[in-house]
């Protein structure tokens, strides 16, 4: 009895439940489809693949090959990357004349100081030797034509591939064994579609850069010492608020945590329910009162001292008004010199 295995789409590590929505196959979806086959003796492996994550790439070689029963591999279309180690699996290999396989050496990124970067050189070179062996133990081509088909990175015709002994068969034809069922959506169903396997991707390159150390979690302390770990969801304690979820010690935090400078964070099942900010304690409100008086009396005292100040003012204008009534100058004399009108003026 024959089953069929489908290896259609990217290989990735994420064990998503619902992977195969956004052109991904991971273990997981592997697993269940050999658990619907299980009563097969003969697995039929389709494969139309770019590559993908190298660690579950060989987990898939490992768990076909791991069921004990004959696997027979079909590229259909193009099978690259670590998708030709899950190719490798069968002990019967078939490639369909207009599909191709293609090899090469395995990269990826990284982040951090020079160590760290190196480090990381150093784990893609170990790799890039453990493919070039793997795929020389399939084929019986040396491990060095290996490195260097890998190096300029190969496209395997049909023929080749059959040549090189990558596969033992060129078929003409695929056999139909199932029809696909292409479900009519709305425009809204297909936009929430596109949505959600954007989301995926911008998912995936963020835990990437997380795991880099470039994105890390918001973790404040708590006024006992606890680490109150926000995740990366939020970048600035400014931002947490009402609905924000945090966890202590790897579990949802519950219940209140008392912070540094007073505020206090109310939790229920991991999620923000309540903020109380810093109460006034009775010292703090005696003190308020204590400069509120003294400020009371400040503002009595000036006041007061205005008042004074006032009534000095109407006095002295009260007496310059006086003067100014009664000043009555002389009239100058009829006679005499300059020196003595002058005199006589001054004296009055």
């Amino acid at each position: 009895m024959e089953g069929h295995i489908y290896v259609y789409g990217i290989i990735s590590h994420y064990e998503d439940s619902e992977a195969s929505q956004y052109g991904e196959v991971n273990l997981k979806d592997i697993s269940n489809q050999l658990t619907n086959n299980k009563e097969a003796d003969t697995l039929i492996v389709h494969i139309n693949s770019m590559g993908g994550d190298v660690y579950e790439g060989y987990a898939i070689h490992d768990i076909l090959q791991a069921t004990g029963k004959k696997i027979i591999t079909q590229a259909e279309g193009l099978v690259a990357s670590i998708a030709t180690v899950v190719f490798l699996a069968g002990s019967e290999r078939k490639i369909t004349e207009n599909s191709e396989l293609m090899i090469h050496n395995p990269w990826g990124f990284a982040g951090g100081d020079s160590s760290q970067v190196q480090k990381y050189a150093d784990q893609l070179k170990k790799e890039e030797d453990k493919l070039a062996e793997f795929y020389a133990s399939k084929t019986g081509l040396s491990v060095d034509e290996i490195i260097q088909m890998m190096k300029d990175e190969t496209y395997i015709t049909a023929d080749m591939a059959v040549e090189k002994k990558f596969a033992t068969s060129k078929v003409t034809q695929i056999k139909a064994v199932a029809k696909l069922n292409i479900k009519q959506m709305t425009e809204k169903e297909i936009n929430d579609k596109i949505e959600a396997g954007t989301n995926g991707v911008f998912d995936k390159i963020k835990a990437f850069f997380k795991s880099s150390g470039v994105i890390k979690d918001l973790v404040l302390k708590t006024a006992d010492n606890k680490d109150l770990d926000f995740g990366d969801s939020i970048q600035d304690a400014s931002e947490i608020a009402v609905g924000s979820e945090a966890k202590v010690e790897g579990k949802p935090a519950e219940g209140d945590y008392l912070m540094p400078g007073g505020k206090t964070f109310v939790f229920a099942s991991g999620k923000i329910t309540e903020i109380k900010e810093k109460e006034e304690s009775n010292e703090d409100v005696e003190a308020l009162k204590a400069e509120n008086e003294s400020l009371k009396n400040q503002l009595t005292e000036a006041q007061n001292l205005l008042k004074d100040v006032q009534n000095d003012m109407k006095a002295f204008k009260a007496q310059i008004t006086s003067d100014i009534k009664g000043f009555n100058p002389e009239k100058p004399a009829e006679s005499g010199d300059a020196s003595t009108k002058r005199t006589s003026y001054l004296n009055k």
